[in-house]
């Protein structure tokens, strides 16, 4: 009850009785999304000066009381953070924005602040030293022995914002880091500094003796893969690169599939609801790339080929990743069946597949009933299918918020290098 201030840009008074933070900014669209992180407790952090009067209500807002003006002749810098080095690292940054404009350049006032777990003085502005190998820091970059003295590696450092302290060693330097420069944490980011401002083009090139292993030619399915890119953009398609990761429902539930439980590879502690298995098929990345592209011109003709991940109990690590391609095709005034089979024909042309065909089928949910198809493969007598093509189900669809019907197809590259 005791907390009354006037926020920052606000001609009314804030009192952060019961309800009162929430109902003062609950029309506010950029303040009220950080509200919440109050709520629930029974008392609010501040920051008041020697008098109580009320500068910050950290995490919200600032008090008009700290504002900046153009009159202002002392500022006020306070910031707020979960995680401890990374809120001081911040803190420095701004202080030593702020204080380069001080009458008295970097004038900066600390305070103590006094924590259940001990005291400490914020914002540390004494200069950490790092010492680093003057020797080994020539040899590493690859700067000639004599081609650097004291004077020379001291402007370099210069440039980087970098000074030298009195050193323990004469063979080693000791680099005065300033507070802005939290990048800096090993003698190899000071080595890197010195490398840039020495400039890189005067590096000598030096050979390794060691040899590559590889032989430098792409695999066969790599190479295939290019080749099917290459076609696919020549037909007018252009490729598309989703996430390899998608969520369960998005794999089966929107695409009215069934998991039967022994082929999806699920991530064991996924972060989000949107990365929860690996991909088991190209189709929910295509069909969500669609409808963040709503607004594009008919045809919208677009591809990608890339790997889905199996369960493979033959393989050391419990499952293996499968070479697909798949392509999308849209029109507004048809659904699109007869292009995508012809950019089929077109594809398998182009790739020398001739013994190939088209095979009905109902069990397949994902498709329209009577416009779906396996799409098989003739190798040594046996029928292989290698994947399924068709007019998408309009559920499917809607399950996506796809408005326009389309159609699809999707096989397996693998089968085509046997």
């Amino acid at each position: 009850e005791a907390i009354r201030f006037q926020p920052l840009k606000q001609r009314t008074e804030l009192h952060c009785v019961k309800n009162g933070l929430e109902e003062f900014y609950s029309n506010d669209k950029h303040i009220s999304k950080f509200v919440s992180l109050l709520t629930g407790f029974s008392k609010y952090p501040v920051v008041s000066d020697n008098n109580q009067k009320i500068m910050s209500l950290p995490p919200i807002i600032n008090s008009s009381f700290s504002e900046i003006t153009i009159e202002t002749k002392n500022v006020f810098l306070e910031c707020t953070g979960r995680d401890k080095n990374r809120t001081e690292t911040m803190l420095n940054l701004i202080v030593a924005a702020f204080s380069m404009h001080c009458k008295e350049p970097f004038t900066i006032e600390s305070v103590e602040i006094h924590t259940p777990d001990g005291t400490f003085t914020t914002p540390r502005i004494d200069d950490r030293v790092v010492e680093c190998d003057a020797a080994a820091f020539k040899r590493q970059i690859g700067i000639p022995r004599d081609a650097l003295n004291a004077a020379e590696t001291e402007q370099l450092l210069q440039k980087m914002q970098l000074t030298i302290a009195q050193s323990s060693s004469s063979d080693l330097l000791s680099i005065k880091i300033p507070m802005n420069r939290p990048d800096i944490l090993h003698q190899c980011d000071i080595m890197e500094d010195i490398a840039i401002a020495y400039g890189y083009d005067k590096l000598l090139e030096i050979e390794k003796p060691i040899e590559t292993l590889g032989n430098g030619l792409q695999t066969k399915i790599g190479k295939l893969a290019q080749q099917v890119r290459t076609e696919m953009a020549f037909a007018g398609y252009n490729e598309v690169l989703p996430f390899s990761l998608c969520s369960h429902a998005e794999a089966f539930d929107q695409c009215s599939r069934t998991d039967d439980g022994n082929t999806v590879v699920r991530i064991e502690n996924p972060k989000t609801r949107e990365f929860q298995i690996c991909r088991p098929s190209l189709l929910p990345g295509i069909l969500k790339t669609v409808v963040s592209n709503l607004k594009e011109p008919f045809p919208i003709k677009i591809f990608e080929v890339a790997d889905v991940v199996l369960k493979d109990v033959a393989s050391e690590t419990g499952a293996s990743n499968h070479h697909h391609v798949a392509a999308f095709h849209a029109h507004s005034e048809s659904s699109s069946f007869e292009h995508i089979k012809g950019t089929l024909d077109h594809l398998f042309g182009k790739l020398e597949v001739n013994d190939w065909f088209l095979r009905a089928i109902s069990s397949e949910k994902t498709y329209m009933d009577g416009r779906g198809a396996e799409i098989c493969i003739k190798h040594n007598g046996d029928v292989n299918c290698i994947g399924t093509m068709g007019v998408i189900h309009p559920q499917v669809l809607e399950n996506f918020g796809i408005p326009f019907p389309c159609a699809y197809f999707e096989f397996s590259l693998q089968f085509l290098l046997d």
